[in-house]
């Protein structure tokens, strides 16, 4: 297939007194201020060696990094690209007018051998890229809302011919890393397939027990249609996966204001993290007795508003026989950070467009559950037993059998969290789940505390892969992770990395048909 190249660009602004004007760049009378600067070459993880600092308004003390490509863009969304974009753009500002935090203006870049093609709003690309040097001292201020529009002309040419050439040295050298393509691990008929773009799990192909091949993984055709999922089909997501809150969180006193993209709440990081960022390829072996790709991803301080830059790895690795092993590391750089990585893969083991799970029989080793409201918070705070509940699973049972009475939430069905049995750090089993229709099964193992079961609730008339349609129960998640929204709970276990800690989540799918 086609190896299409992505390049991703972001600007931040926070401002804790008063809400950005995501149109016009003005915070205030302080007004949007860019600090231009130049550094070096082109380094060997591929990203662009020139960079921007960007600041809304004088309240705000700390400002964050991004490549000059960033500038550009930025430019062209405040200039009023589409009137589209513009009417959604002042329908959020609305909704947040009443309530200062963190703001995020968004700008991003795909670009493909065949055709560029901008994407705003919610089609988005990111990408991690390296730090500004500390010793780079900038040489060039641009005030852009306080420019005359002949200026503002001459500096948009310049950036978008610097962008320009910055984009060919890419193109053509170390960036083919961190180009958006599809990788594939083999052993034997069983075959497993990835994107870095958001570390995402793209399918899972293996037998039945009559031989017949499947893919059982829900998820689309191509590199462009997840830029625009928003379902979550296969990624990483990150910072913090599942939900937060109110958007916010208190660490060593200070309060964090993060991107609210669940209604008043935030889920699986904010709009435009891990899980829609492109991620550099470290190490790729597709075949042989250990098949394995490892991506790594850089989330910078201030990224979607969590504090403290974080290295992240996600290992892909295939095993005989029919075991895939997914493994998530990241390590805090500089500040103390929350850390909660989940694999949000979407499962049907009759095949990804087989129609609904709810024949699939499934066995939970847990015996308690986090009880959680109808925003799917655990705003109590209490764990409790689930035996004599529509969440007891733990004898094997079709996961329809009582779906129906499953209350809280906002439709009918599972997105329950589990507290899994055993200890929290050890590998343990975490679910048996069996389709008797074509005789496959998984098994799953972890180290994690707590599994999110999801049955697709949402899904409704969703373009999948192969043409196929999935609606509601089409697949299943396992996510398997720290407790959900513990950054406001001290009563579960903290999920907060200090400086040189490292995180480890470890996840092994056993099959069998």
């Amino acid at each position: 297939m086609s190896d299409p190249r992505a390049t991703g660009l972001a600007v931040h602004a926070r401002n804790r007194r008063q809400p950005e004007d995501n149109l016009t760049g003005r915070t205030g009378s302080g007004g949007l201020a860019g600090l231009i600067d130049g550094h070096g070459e082109i380094p060997d993880n591929g990203q662009l060696p020139v960079y921007v600092r960007i600041r809304a308004g004088r309240a705000e003390k700390k400002i964050d990094q991004v490549p000059l490509l960033a500038c550009c863009f930025q430019i062209l969304s405040i200039t009023k690209i589409t009137q589209e974009y513009r009417k959604s753009e002042l329908k959020k500002q609305r909704q947040i007018q009443s309530r200062p935090e963190f703001q995020t203006v968004r700008a991003r870049r795909v670009l493909s051998h065949a055709h560029p093609s901008l994407y705003i709003g919610r089609s988005l690309v990111a990408a991690a890229s390296p730090a500004l040097p500390p010793q780079a001292t900038p040489r060039r201020i641009v005030d852009w809302p306080a420019m005359a529009r002949p200026s503002r002309r001459q500096l948009l040419l310049a950036t978008l011919c610097v962008a320009a050439s910055l984009l060919g040295a890419q193109a053509t050298g170390a960036d083919a890393r961190t180009a958006a393509g599809v990788y594939e691990l083999r052993v034997g008929d069983f075959s497993v397939k990835v994107t870095n773009w958001g570390a995402r799990l793209v399918s899972v192909v293996l037998p039945d027990s009559k031989g017949n091949l499947a893919d059982v993984v829900l998820g689309k055709d191509t590199i462009a249609e997840y830029v625009n999922d928003t379902s979550y089909f296969g990624p990483i997501t990150g910072r913090v996966g599942q939900r937060i809150s109110r958007g916010r969180f208190v660490l060593d006193g200070e309060v964090y204001h993060l991107e609210r993209n669940d209604g008043r709440n935030t889920i699986h990081g904010g709009g435009t993290a891990f899980s829609r960022s492109a991620w550099t390829v470290k190490e790729y072996v597709g075949g042989g007795d250990s098949p394995r790709i490892t991506f790594f991803y850089r989330s910078f301080d201030g990224e979607q508003g969590f504090p403290g830059s974080l290295d992240a790895y996600v290992t892909y690795r295939l095993s005989s026989p029919y075991t895939l092993g997914v493994h998530m590391n990241a390590t805090a750089l500089d500040r103390a950070t929350p850390v909660n990585l989940l694999l949000h893969a979407y499962w049907n083991l009759g095949g990804h467009g087989a129609g609904d799970v709810l024949g699939h029989t499934l066995r939970l080793f847990a015996s308690r559950h986090a009880v959680l409201d109808e925003e799917l918070l655990p705003s109590s705070g209490r764990v409790e037993p689930v035996a004599g509940t529509p969440l007891d699973f733990r004898a094997p049972t079709p996961i329809g059998a009582r779906i129906r009475q499953v209350t809280g939430g906002r439709v009918v069905g599972y997105d329950a969290n589990y507290v899994i049995d055993g200890e929290p750090e050890g590998m343990r089993p975490v679910a048996h789940v069996q389709d008797c229709a074509s005789g496959r099964a998984v098994e799953l193992w972890a180290n994690q505390a707590t599994v999110q079961l999801y049955t697709g609730n949402w899904l409704n008339n969703t373009k999948g892969k192969d043409g196929k349609v999935y609606n509601q129960y089409a697949g299943f998640t396992l996510e398997t992770m720290g407790y959900v929204d513990a950054v406001n709970h001290p009563e579960f276990p903290s999920q907060t990395l200090l400086p040189g800690q490292e995180y480890k989540h470890d996840m092994v799918f056993k099959f069998s048909f």
